[in-house]
């Protein structure tokens, strides 16, 4: 039962979610000047995305009974 929370964070960190909103987040950057109302959105769509990523992580991994 002790090992329930670190197998249920390895099993969410392997959803790589905070990777992903780095590197979506300095696409946007990269893409649209900082004057730009689209790159604040932009910036919004990824934090929203990760939020999505971590949430379905946590689902796949209750499901194989990873994390209580």
């Amino acid at each position: 039962m002790a090992q329930a929370p670190t197998g249920c964070t390895a099993c969410v960190s392997a959803a790589a979610c905070d990777g992903k909103e780095d590197s979506c987040v300095a696409e946007c950057r990269a893409r649209l000047f900082s004057i730009d109302p689209k790159r604040a959105a932009c910036i919004t769509d990824c934090s929203s995305k990760s939020s999505q990523c971590v949430q379905a992580a946590n689902t796949a991994c209750r499901t194989r009974n990873l994390c209580r």
